[in-house]
């Protein structure tokens, strides 16, 4: 049994356009590919809900995410989205305010990994997320790129790999 939900807007001489601005939910932007031209259209917007974000020219795919816990501050974090060709981070604040996106080329990640939580001169940094070559020891030494997650200017900052000591191989002894 189908429920009327009323009018549609064209009763009204409304076109799509003039409501387009206010379309929130995200499988209806998906539909009308409302995201904008790329993934760099999202930073500012509320993160979206979705399994899938589909663009002008492509779509990404969620693959997880997780908080940067500072001393029981879990106000920031990351998601990680796929492409065919780049995985995507990106940084949002606990009211969940996309604020910067971090590309990386699928090239890159090849016989690699992406892992977070590392140690400097400074001792363990929740900000610092490392693509490193996979070892089977407690922590991954060989560095090959470095961020940080900067929460004071929401931005991705690239880091200097030798003031990294190591990072946390969080697959060591399963």
């Amino acid at each position: 049994k189908s429920t009327c939900w009323g009018p549609i807007p064209s009763t009204f001489a409304i076109p799509l356009t003039k409501l387009i601005p206010y379309v929130e939910h995200y499988e209806i932007k998906n539909w009308l590919k409302l995201w904008g031209k790329d993934v760099n259209s999202l930073i500012g917007c509320y993160r979206p809900l979705g399994s899938e974000i589909i663009f002008d020219d492509y779509a990404i795919q969620y693959l997880g995410g997780f908080l940067l816990s500072t001393n029981g501050d879990d106000s920031f974090g990351i998601e990680q989205y796929l492409s065919s060709n780049k995985r995507f981070l990106m940084l949002f604040t606990g009211k969940h305010l996309i604020r910067d996106v971090l590309e990386i080329d699928k090239k890159e990640l090849e016989n690699r990994i992406l892992t977070e939580y590392c140690i400097t001169k400074n001792g363990l940094e929740t900000e610092i997320i490392a693509l490193v070559n996979p070892t089977e020891t407690e922590f991954h030494t060989k560095i090959i790129k470095a961020w940080r997650a900067n929460r004071d200017t929401g931005k991705f900052e690239k880091v200097n790999k030798r003031k990294i000591k190591k990072c946390i191989n969080h697959s060591y002894g399963l």
